[in-house]
């Protein structure tokens, strides 16, 4: 987190636009925040406080933590690598609109749960969210083998807001305790986890090795991105196993866990060739390889 700030506070900042550090902080913050809610949520399983209502403390850590925290470091990121310094000033509205929805949602989500103010603010943060997407799928510089990853990070981001939009009228109907409320949910979750966080963190990487100047496969790149986008839309259906559907759902959910097997496949073959000759990665690095193959190895399994 110090390295990484330091080095934002040194990138030149626009006239009047909060450095990208300052912001990074802010991120940082509220990961701080949600994981001492995480804390507080086990805690209430042993030590229960009077008056705390435990799904309204879930909503709560939730939130923050996608909102406050993953949305917030990507924003930043974002305005790092793939907006150009001279348009980076026209998202500070942006960024504190952004700020205003998430110090709304944990204020209100605690005590009341998804309500009318608690609905308000992430009504206002998914707007905000919306406007900071087409403002960077239109106006980014990412380098062409990052640019569909980015594209579809974008796409999903949006995409996995119809899942909470339907959650109200499904209420409203009387079906909150039926499977499509909670595959609505699963829906908004499928496309964050496996769509907006992972395509960002491959556009990051993919623009990252274009910015030091290691040699990537373009094309390799691309049919990854469509690959993986691929199976992501069609794994949505490992979300509805456990409704035991019939028979084509897990078809299709096994068709996506080999879209998806295919696609990390060329996600290698694009960055594989990347490092300097005898660098090779570090630790954590394979890890990450690691975790990323496993995790789409487990999807597969799974259908």
């Amino acid at each position: 987190h110090v390295g990484m700030t330091d080095r934002l506070q040194r990138r030149s900042a626009p006239p009047g636009s909060a450095p990208l550090g300052r912001r990074f902080a802010v991120a940082w913050a509220f990961l701080l925040v949600s994981a001492a809610l995480g804390v507080g949520l086990r805690l209430q399983q042993v030590f229960p406080v009077a008056g705390l209502n435990y799904g309204f403390l879930l909503h709560t850590h939730s939130h923050v933590a996608f909102l406050g925290w993953v949305f917030n470091a990507f924003f930043v990121a974002a305005l790092r690598h793939f907006v150009p310094p001279e348009a980076a000033r026209g998202y500070d509205r942006l960024w504190w609109t952004l700020q205003v929805g998430v110090l709304g949602m944990m204020a209100t989500f605690p005590f009341q749960g998804y309500a009318v103010a608690s609905i308000t603010f992430a009504t206002l943060h998914t707007g905000a969210a919306a406007v900071f997407a087409w403002k960077l799928w239109h106006g980014n510089q990412a380098a062409p083998a990052a640019r569909l990853h980015l594209r579809a990070a974008l796409g999903f981001m949006v995409l996995s807001g119809l899942g909470p939009i339907v959650l109200g009228p499904l209420a409203a109907l009387g079906l909150r305790e039926s499977p499509l409320y909670t595959l609505s949910i699963y829906f908004y979750l499928h496309f964050q986890y496996n769509g907006w966080f992972l395509f960002f963190l491959q556009a990051l990487l993919l623009q990252r090795h274009h910015e030091v100047g290691y040699p990537l496969d373009g094309d390799a790149a691309t049919r990854a991105a469509r690959w993986l986008a691929g199976g992501c839309l069609l794994t949505y259906a490992l979300s509805a196993l456990w409704t035991q559907p019939a028979a084509w759902v897990h078809g299709v959910a096994v068709a996506g866990g080999l879209m998806q097997i295919i696609g990390c496949i060329e996600l290698w073959r694009a960055c594989r060739g990347s490092h300097p000759s005898g660098a090779g990665l570090h630790v954590l690095e394979w890890v990450a390889a690691g975790c990323f193959f496993l995790k789409h190895g487990l999807q597969l399994a799974a259908a």
